[in-house]
């Protein structure tokens, strides 16, 4: 009986063994090892260079890694960036981090643009204004007109950054050779004016000022051999060979008629001195027709920076537009 009492615990264990590698022989192994969660040095990449690094398998390193990043390491790289966002470049209304944002829906800090507050002689302008004159002138006018040739634009109006289009920069992007300066406000690039029967090419000479508008007594815009071609907005002229205005740009791949605000834009980003030389007055039709009268086309002067309504036979300049 004692024999027998004493081999009952035995017989329960190798029972219990038994039925354990009798399941166990049934599992199924579940795979390859699921990824771990993110280090530290996962979120350090993240805020430092803007790695998404994936996480990482449960694989034993062979040797041993370098000191894992610390959280200072992270919150001075965190810090650093965040003293590093530029306000003009984040939207006026919006908040990132505690940095207020400052720049327009278009790009551009557009406070002071039409009736500046500052410059004008008065020094440099306050954090977040522009040159222009003081709001008592009225602002300045680009084409400053006076007794003095050429008619340079004052240094205080507001004027964006034009880029001149060449072959260092594959003319703006472009490789048309036809393309003349770059709005970088804007990103939109211009062409020269157009030239010829049909507008068959671009008129990269700039024009010669007339020698008697070297005079100091002569006081006038527009002062300089005009040998331009004019076009009608409708075809009608000799010199559209059966083209509209629209269809002059068009057909030199890549361009358009720009409309009537894109070209106001290029008046109010400083297009006066950078598009059409100190000195020269233009009007160009636009791609937009009066909205009531329909055979009406708006034009601009780019240097006085206004804009009118013309009978689409009327005479004018052509110059196109492309992103």
């Amino acid at each position: 009986m004692k024999k027998l009492l004493k081999t009952i615990p035995y017989i329960i264990i190798a029972v219990l063994v038994g039925v354990t590698v009798a399941y166990a022989g049934t599992l199924t192994p579940p795979g390859a090892p699921a990824k771990s969660m993110k280090s530290l040095s996962d979120l350090y990449e993240l805020v430092n260079t803007g790695a998404n690094t994936p996480s990482t398998d449960f694989t034993t390193p062979s040797t041993v890694a370098s000191t894992m990043t610390s959280i200072g390491d992270v919150y001075d790289t965190l810090k650093t960036k965040i003293t590093d966002i530029d306000s003009t470049k984040i939207l006026t209304g919006t908040t990132i981090f505690g940095k207020a944002g400052s720049a327009s829906a278009g790009g551009v800090n557009l406070v002071n643009m039409f009736n500046g507050t500052c410059g004008n002689g008065a020094g440099a302008c306050p954090s977040g204004e522009f040159t222009g004159g003081t709001q008592a002138l009225g602002g300045v006018d680009d084409a400053n007109s006076g007794p003095d040739i050429p008619l340079t634009p004052p240094t205080d109006r507001y004027e964006t950054t034009w880029t001149a289009c060449n072959v260092g920069n594959s003319y703006c992007g472009t490789e048309d050779t036809g393309a003349n300066m770059k709005d970088e406000a804007t990103g939109l690039v211009w062409s020269y004016p157009l030239k010829g029967l049909g507008g068959a090419t671009f008129d990269t000479v700039a024009p010669t000022p007339d020698p008697y508008c070297l005079s100091a007594t002569y006081d006038a815009l527009s002062c300089y051999w005009d040998t331009d071609t004019y076009y009608s907005w409708d075809a009608s002229r000799v010199d559209n060979d059966s083209k509209t205005a629209q269809q002059l740009c068009s057909d030199h791949t890549g361009w358009s008629l720009p409309h009537q605000k894109q070209l106001m834009q290029a008046y109010i980003d400083g297009g006066y001195g950078n598009l059409d030389p100190v000195g020269v007055d233009r009007n160009y039709w636009s791609a937009t027709t009066h909205s009531y009268y329909a055979n009406y086309a708006w034009g601009i002067n780019l240097p006085y920076g206004y804009t009118d309504t013309y009978t689409k036979f009327n005479n004018n300049n052509v110059r196109c537009v492309r992103e």
